[in-house]
């Protein structure tokens, strides 16, 4: 027997053509339009993939690669709102995804990032510190130089850091 299923029915297809409209948005310099196609695709996300399958390697892979691919849409989602001068939406959701992964440097970035944006400067630099006690005591790492560039930015107030859409009008 062989399956033949339209690609639009298959929402993992779906989730990945639209990652990819997100970022081709972002490069247009479209971060709301992005968002917003962004915002749409996660809602195909309904728990984890393949699960019933999770003892054949194949779908085991795949599984993997969509979680990881998940992760990427999450962060590019914040990102993308916080281009668009959303900050305050996504603040919260910016932290929840810090609490979920506090191994991955960038929902740090994206947390201090959105602190910023929404006048909590010092709070930013406090992600900031402990995002280094975290890998330092987890990993027994020191995090990348953009977390070095980001702290420096948010010390001297770098205009850089303030979507357009984000500042008062």
């Amino acid at each position: 027997y062989r399956l033949a299923v339209p690609l639009d029915e298959i929402d993992a297809q779906r989730f990945e053509r639209a990652i990819d409209r997100a970022r081709a948005l972002l490069v247009a310099d479209e971060a709301e339009r992005s968002a917003l196609v962004l915002a749409d695709a996660l809602t195909l996300w309904r728990g984890p993939p393949l699960t019933e399958l999770e003892s054949w390697d194949a779908a085991r892979i795949e599984a993997e690669r969509l979680g990881e691919l998940l992760h990427a849409a999450e962060e590019l989602y914040v990102d993308a709102a916080l281009l668009s001068g959303q900050h305050q939406e996504v603040l919260a959701n910016a932290q929840a995804l810090v609490n979920e992964a506090p191994l991955r440097e960038r929902r740090w970035v994206l947390l201090a990032t959105a602190q910023y944006q929404a006048g909590r400067q010092a709070e930013a630099l406090r992600t900031i510190h402990r995002l280094r006690a975290v890998l330092n005591r987890e990993l027994g790492l020191d995090p990348s130089s953009d977390i070095d560039s980001l702290e420096q930015a948010i010390l001297r107030q770098d205009p850089s850091l303030v979507a357009e859409h984000a500042l008062p009008d």
